[in-house]
């Protein structure tokens, strides 16, 4: 009867299969005369490879507030600004937080104001200010299509030109203190 691969056992394996240069057959050698368990190569493999793309999949594609300054000790209750002239207490700006979107994870603005404000509960800021912004884009791209049609002894050609004028949009977070 094939046993379970345990915990131990599967992070040694993919500790194995991504940190060294080990063959597949090395690998199986060894785990074989350990006697550790008895799954046969092909079902060893699908669960190695089921786990690590799990795993890689879960945790390299979720959406996170990357997070730069001081850190303080953990607060429970956080307020949440969107405007600086609603705060109404005196404040010092503790750190700064960035979003990294992954596949994955929250898109909505909502999803990420709860992230933000779990990030500032670790970090000990007493509120948030999350305003967002654009930048314009200086330059403008063009689009110009033309086709051309033979009708008889004539030609007819035909053009069509778009300018698209693009910008940027983004968030910024301030993690605040207040004094």
């Amino acid at each position: 009867m094939a046993k379970l691969l345990g915990i131990a056992d599967l992070g040694l394996l993919l500790s194995q299969l991504t940190c060294s240069y080990i063959s597949y057959r090395e690998l199986w050698f060894k785990f074989s005369l350990s006697k550790r368990f008895s799954l046969s190569k092909l079902q060893l493999m699908t669960k190695v490879y089921t786990t690590l793309v799990s795993f890689l999949f879960l945790f390299s594609c979720t959406t996170e507030i990357q997070y730069i300054g001081a850190s303080g000790t953990p607060t429970t209750e956080i307020e949440v600004f969107t405007n600086p002239g609603s705060i109404g207490k005196s404040y010092k700006e503790i750190g700064k937080g960035f979003l990294r979107y992954g596949y994955l994870g929250p898109r909505g603005l909502e999803k990420i104001q709860q992230k933000v404000v779990e990030k500032a509960k670790q970090k000990g800021a007493d509120a948030v200010l999350i305003q967002d912004y654009y930048i314009p884009n200086t330059g403008a791209s063009l689009n110009s299509v033309f086709r051309t049609d033979s009708l008889g002894k004539s030609t007819i050609t035909s053009g069509t030109t778009s300018v698209n004028q693009s910008g940027t949009t983004g968030l910024t977070i301030l993690f605040l203190k207040y004094q």
